[in-house]
């Protein structure tokens, strides 16, 4: 059952979209002794997603599947280096915060 429900989750994923908010969190939590990457709309405290792991290719995909990329004014995340190069590509015109 589990290999299933997993197998039908790896297709399906692929097929959500979400809109881009405008204040756009990323980070990452360790779930299961590995590392997944959580996204999240700051401005109104809502969990966007939770990604199977923090792999650039992971990432890229999930923001290019994003609607209204321009929407992104704000970014929010940790000092993680290969957020930087993915963030600069998929929303150029956006500011980078990082948290203190």
């Amino acid at each position: 059952m589990r290999r299933i429900f997993q197998e039908y989750i790896d297709e399906n994923s692929k097929l959500l979209t979400y809109t881009a908010p405008r204040v756009l969190g990323i980070d990452e939590d360790h779930v299961n002794k590995i590392y997944r990457f959580v996204v999240t709309d700051c401005e109104n405290n809502v969990l966007l997603d939770i990604l199977p792991d923090r792999e650039s290719t992971t990432i890229a995909g999930f923001f290019s599947r994003m609607n209204d990329k321009h929407n992104v004014r704000v970014v929010i995340m940790d000092m993680y280096r290969p957020y930087r190069a993915i963030i600069s590509k998929a929303f150029p015109s956006a500011n980078v915060h990082l948290p203190v």
